[in-house]
């Protein structure tokens, strides 16, 4: 009898589970494999879409307020423009979340994922994507991330106040530490030894990670560091330094670093493509006018992604010009400068292989 009792009560448990599961998934608690829950960042705070109003097919996700389009690209070393338009919304607004995927040693890692698939969009210095398209990397420069002035330089050559370096002359024997090699810190140390009839086997160029140069300089193991961003910013407050030279002293005011994607996915997907260029240059164009909420947008961000909110009140814009566009001198002056390292064949490779202002809404012919 007690063996009845206990079969007949393991039957009614085992139909009541299966009627509250066949009840979640009519409700659309439970999803299919290929559902998800998708964060989705704001000005107005993180949403979460439900998985059962979700589903994902390559990069694309749809809700019930319609379609969104997963944009992975890595986390920045510093403060980035789209940083800034996703704390905004202005990413969601135009049907695109951003998926970041992990933290970059810096531009010529940024290419390489992007080259490979593994991320839709990336950031780098001129430079550096000059190189990498020379050598024939599919990739190209849809919208600019960070600019340089004489009056807002992006980047300075420290040494301590205490230093002998005075004058580039100074600089030879001397170690200099820049973030990579291949990318903006290097060829503008480059760029500005040739100006000064030196050349780079004059000095030592060592690698340093950008968050680390500041205190290896104050322990004496290098030089010269060569930081920007809020990282200039914030080895300026901390006082002791001086500037030997800036990046616009020796390129003049340009765009130097800017936002790429792959060209099999510009061709793939243009109206993405514009939609995210749209957003971002929106966001260049809003920070100029609202620096003050920036820095609390940008202290919000930094707070969900374990980053040092210290940073966003040192955040001064990103010097990019109005209108937010790029042009010829951009990319031509680091063309001329590899063809004068050897790294490039004269007329080898054009500005209009490496940028396109097509997607850009404050562009006119």
């Amino acid at each position: 009898m007690k063996k009845k009792l206990k079969i007949i009560i393991t039957a009614i448990v085992a139909i009541a589970v299966i009627g509250i599961v066949i009840g979640l998934i009519l409700t659309g608690t439970v999803g299919s494999p290929h559902t998800k829950t998708t964060q989705i960042q704001g000005n107005s705070g993180t949403q979460t879409t439900n998985s059962s109003n979700v589903k994902t097919v390559g990069n694309t996700s749809t809700n019930q307020s319609g379609d969104f389009f997963t944009l992975r690209t890595p986390l920045s070393s510093s403060l980035a423009v789209i940083d800034l338009a996703d704390q905004l919304g202005y990413y969601r607004d135009n049907g695109i979340i951003i998926e970041r995927t992990g933290t970059s040693t810096g531009g010529p890692q940024n290419i390489m994922t992007v080259a490979s698939g593994s991320n839709d969009v990336g950031g780098s210095a001129f430079s550096a994507i000059v190189n990498a398209i020379a050598k024939g990397t599919k990739i190209k420069v849809v919208v600019p991330s960070i600019g340089t002035s004489l009056t807002e330089p992006d980047y300075k050559w420290l040494v301590l106040n205490t230093s002998s370096i005075k004058t580039a002359s100074d600089l030879k024997g001397k170690t200099i530490g820049v973030n990579t090699l291949g990318a903006q810190a290097d060829f503008v140390t480059r760029a500005y030894l040739y100006q000064h009839n030196l050349t780079p086997s004059d000095v030592q160029l060592v690698v340093l990670p950008i968050e680390n140069e500041e205190q290896v300089l104050r322990q004496g193991q290098v030089d010269v560091i060569a930081p920007n961003g809020n990282y200039l910013k914030k080895a300026e407050s901390d006082g002791g330094v001086r500037a030997l030279f800036t990046d616009a002293e020796v390129t003049g005011d340009q765009v130097k670093s800017a936002t790429f994607m792959s060209t099999d996915f510009i061709e793939e997907h243009p109206d993405i493509v514009r939609k995210f260029v749209n957003a971002t240059t929106r966001a260049i164009e809003w920070d100029k006018q609202n620096r003050d909420q920036s820095k609390v947008l940008l202290a919000e961000y930094l707070e969900k992604n374990n980053g040092n909110t210290k940073l966003a009140a040192l955040h001064n814009g990103w010097a990019i010009r109005s209108p937010p566009t790029i042009n010829d001198q951009d990319v031509q002056f680091w063309v001329d400068v590899m063809v004068k390292e050897g790294l490039l064949k004269e007329g080898q490779i054009k500005p209009s292989d490496v940028y396109t202002n097509e997607f850009n809404p404050y562009y006119q012919k």
